[in-house]
């Protein structure tokens, strides 16, 4: 490292005009990340049942893509709400990006004549009398495919359902897409003026501008105002063949003006004794949005008070608090530019980026600017004092980054997106942020006063110096009673091991008082649910579907599916049918039920296939070998999931007969097995980053023994992690289980640099208790301020929208300050135990007292006086001043 180092200091002007241009690329990339939440970028990407759920999506295109407005009140069949849901449904219908909006006021029924049977809305025109409105109502609650989806049991709940389109969902496009957008406009188009206003007609006006009403606009268009994003109704950036984090941040704007449109719409038809909710998987992703976005605008500035607080506790200089907040706000700008160039975006997950990156980069700067005042103190010589600080802590600096890195490394073992791309950018912006502290803070510090004298002697005395003096002896004098307590606390902890359960739900990160929540609750109780459990039923041959016994195993499972209290509304093509041949035989209650023949189930298809709007495109696929059927589930979590998942498996493996395939798909199967895989995961991948983190304290010791003394002070915290999260009842999950591997890899980093500190002073005179001393005088300082600045770093997670975020923060508190007291008393103890045998070169003897200098002959006259006195003078001028800097 010293040639490094020299050549740093003597190109220091363009070694930090190199990081000024990395630092504008970066941040120029950085401005245009998108933020998005993809709730199936949780699901692994090279799993069967993964690529099983993309072609569902792709056969049966309806899914997770309609947006609800519920509507609440006393009586839904009154003609004022029937006016009002007819009037939202007609707005909605004109806003670009809705390819379908069904409500009780358009949606199709079927009913029976003398002779025949009409296919037509369920409302023409909004009734008048009381005989009229009744009629209406038995109509409505006696039809099973609207009864507790579009209306509850009860009528007092509705919902106006709104399919958004598949490029404003998922920031993706198709020919499909292209054919689905108003007349005149195409899926690339960019015609919309440039401050996002528009005067399409076909868009109905946009809902731009925040108003809270609608209107019309002199040409008679009527507009619905509502806020939105940059991007209004007409002309959307950023479509096909655009860069995906581009779609992606057209995508959420969409959904966000979409969204405030149906607010708004909310606001304008609100009336005494009527409430509105918003719900649906689409708003659910626009909230996320919202929720991460608010969550990174208050991460950085909290984290940076803090760090600020601290350093100028520590150095109680300016350098030493400005530096320090140097590196880590390029670090952070680093990564995020890092992120945005790879295509990555921000979300729950990757918002706590820049916070894991900066309270553990800030060991390095830490560590480097106290060895430097502690070196100036030694050698007084500005130049010399950096060359050696990089010398000494360069390999080690690298080598704790190396190891924080690798915890979040590991995480690519996982398979999973979200878990990928945030281990892979997390590590690599602590790797920025050990280059950016080795390349800045030396430069810098070239560059300013040299500490001052009565700063450094200040730092070797005080409370502090006193108790990291006191703590090696302390434990040399009582070694049992330290292995007793250890043991003590681990076996209490172990007993709340044994109580951690793995359990999780999809809507478990949201604060408690989210609307989301209660909206989703109060679609569950009321009109099915938002999220379901899939299965298609597959047959071995074309047209299948059509035959009486195929319809009759579907059925059969339908039934049992709805038999469970976790399911709400399940749907399949079996209920279109029934219900067309119901009304088709003058709606008899007992004519509802699957055909006979072949040939009669053949035309009650074609019936439904020559309607307009094709109900049955989201049931059977085109050439009528599968059908779906849809479950509402509740969102109860792992254990209920799994429950009806192993049930329903178990019924199909004794009833389904071999002629058939039944496979389950969908968001909320893979979800919950995922939850249960990714555990597992958790636990192979914290194995791998343990033997590699193990490797490196052996490649830095050169110790068996000695790495073994590394790991014992960095296990125990992850125990009593563990165990608090089993007496306080915190759920195993995929967001607390990867806690451990990247909380054991920012742990390691002090004991590193003490091992590595304990080496240099065991070889100055092989005493252990005084070389364990004088380690622990060196190295417990940045110990304990970088351990303080970990767990208050991480508390910030506590200001986090997403419980998860707050879970892992006070999480990794705790384990952090578990390992710091690790660190202090079970390092020592491992060290003075297990004394680990280190080479040792004896110092030399200490020269004895040479004997008299025998008398010399007079040198003749003339014969080297001159040159003898002249070299003498010369050595005497030159060591007249020693050891002074620059």
């Amino acid at each position: 490292m010293s040639r490094a180092a020299e050549f740093l200091l003597d190109h220091r002007l363009a070694c930090l005009a190199g990081v000024l241009l990395l630092t504008v690329v970066f941040a120029s990339a950085a401005a245009r990340l998108p933020t998005d939440f993809d709730i199936e970028r949780i699901l692994p990407v090279h799993d069967p049942e993964r690529a099983a759920f993309e072609a569902f999506k792709r056969d049966f295109d309806t899914y997770d893509r309609d947006a609800l407005l519920v509507v609440v009140e006393k009586d839904i069949f009154r003609p004022e709400t029937l006016r009002d849901l007819q009037r939202i449904t007609e707005r909605m219908e004109r806003v670009e990006g809705i390819e379908e909006v069904v409500s009780l006021t358009n949606v199709e029924d079927v009913t029976g004549t003398e002779d025949s049977f009409r296919v037509g809305p369920l409302v023409k025109e909004v009734p008048r009398t009381p005989a009229q409105l009744a009629r209406l109502r038995a109509q409505a609650l006696g039809n099973p495919l609207l009864r507790g989806r579009l209306i509850s049991d009860d009528g007092q709940v509705t919902a106006v359902i709104c399919r958004i389109a598949r490029r404003y969902n998922y920031g993706d496009s198709s020919e499909e897409e292209t054919r689905n957008l108003p007349a005149g406009r195409t899926a690339g188009a960019e015609d919309g003026p440039a401050d996002g206003s528009t005067e399409s007609p076909e868009a109905g006006g946009s809902p731009e501008g925040g108003g809270a009403a609608g209107g019309t606009d002199a040409g008679g268009t009527e507009t619905v105002a509502g806020g939105g994003g940059a991007a209004g109704a007409g002309g959307t950036a950023g479509a096909a063949g655009g860069l995906p984090g581009r779609r992606i941040l057209d995508a959420a704007r969409e959904r966000e003006r979409i969204a405030r449109t149906l607010e708004a719409l909310a606001v304008e038809f609100d009336r005494p004794g009527r409430a509105f909710f918003l719900g649906g998987v689409p708003v659910v992703r626009r909230d996320y949005v919202n929720l991460t976005q608010r969550d990174t605008a208050t991460f950085m500035p909290l984290v940076l008070g803090l760090l600020l607080g601290v350093l100028l506790l520590v150095f109680r200089s300016l350098s030493g608090v400005l530096l320090p907040l140097l590196v880590m706000i390029l670090s952070v700008i680093w990564t995020f530019g890092f992120l945005a160039l790879c295509g990555g975006t921000l979300n729950l997950v990757s918002a706590i980026i820049p916070v894991l990156v900066v309270i553990a980069g800030i060991s390095d700067a830490i560590h480097l600017i106290l060895n430097y005042y502690e070196v100036y103190g030694e050698v007084s010589d500005r130049r010399r004092a950096l060359v050696r600080t990089i010398e000494e802590n360069g390999v080690a600096c690298f080598l704790t980054s190396a190891t924080t890195a690798v915890g979040f490394f590991t995480l690519a073992t996982t398979d999973m997106p979200l878990l990928v791309d945030f281990g892979i950018f997390t590590g690599t912006g602590i790797l920025f942020a050990w280059f950016i502290s080795l390349v800045v803070i030396p430069i810098c510090l070239s560059f300013l006063a040299p500490p001052a004298a009565e700063r450094r002697e200040e730092m070797d005395t005080g409370a502090l110096a006193s108790f990291l003096q006191w703590v090696p002896r302390f434990v040399d004098r009582r070694k049992g009673s330290v292995a007793l307590v250890a043991l003590a606390v681990l076996a209490a902890f172990g007993l709340g091991i044994g109580r951690i359960e793995i359990e999780a739900k999809l809507l478990d990160d949201l604060p408690l008082d989210h609307p989301v929540l209660a909206t989703n609750r109060l679609i569950e109780d009321r009109l099915g649910g938002i999220f379901s459990l899939e299965y298609i039923v597959e047959g071995r041959t074309e047209d299948v579907v059509k035959e009486p016994e195929f319809l009759r195993q579907v059925a059969a499972l339908q039934r049992y599916l709805d038999s469970f209290p976790e399911t709400g509304k399940v749907l399949s093509v079996v209920d279109y049918i029934k219900d067309l041949r119901h009304s088709f035989y003058g709606e008899r209650d007992a004519e509802r039920r699957i055909p006979d023949t072949r040939e009669e189930t053949a035309q009650l298809l074609f019936l439904y296939d020559i309607s307009k709007k094709k109900p049955l495109e989201g049931f059977v696929d085109h050439a009528y070998r599968r059908a779906r059927i849809s479950a509402k589930i509740h969102d109860v979590g792992t254990h209920g999931t799994m429950r009806v998942l192993r049930a329903v498996d178990d019924w199909i493996r004794r009833f389904a007969p071999d002629e058939i395939r039944v496979r389950v798909t969908g968001l909320v199967s893979l979800a919950q097995k995922v939850n249960e895989f990714v555990v597992w995961n958790m636990t192979t991948s914290f194995l791998l980053d343990f033997l590699i983190i193990g490797a490196t304290f052996l490649v830095l010791t050169r110790s068996f023994r000695l790495a073994l003394v590394g790991l014992i002070p960095n296990v125990v915290p992850l125990a009593v992690t563990l165990g608090v999260m089993g007496w306080l009842g915190i759920a195993l999950k995929p967001t607390s289980a990867i806690i451990f591997g990247i909380t054991f890899g920012i742990a390691v980093d002090d004991t590193v640099h003490a091992l590595a500190r304990y080496r240099l002073e065991f070889a100055k005179d092989g005493d252990l208790l005084k070389a364990v001393e004088r380690t622990f005088r060196g190295e417990g300082r940045a110990t304990i301020f970088f351990s303080i600045i970990l767990s208050l770093g991480f508390s910030i997670l506590l200001f986090s929208q997403f419980r998860a975020n707050q879970y892992f923060g006070f999480l990794c508190g705790v384990t952090i300050v578990a390992g710091l007291l690790g660190e202090l008393f079970l390092l020592p103890w491992s060290l003075l135990v297990l004394r680990p045998r280190l080479a040792f070169t004896p110092p030399p003897p200490k020269a004895q007292a040479a004997p008299p200098p025998k008398p010399k002959p007079k040198p003749k006259p003339g014969e080297g006086a001159g040159e003898g006195a002249g070299a003498n003078g010369g050595r005497t001028r030159a060591r007249r001043n020693p050891g002074r800097g620059k």
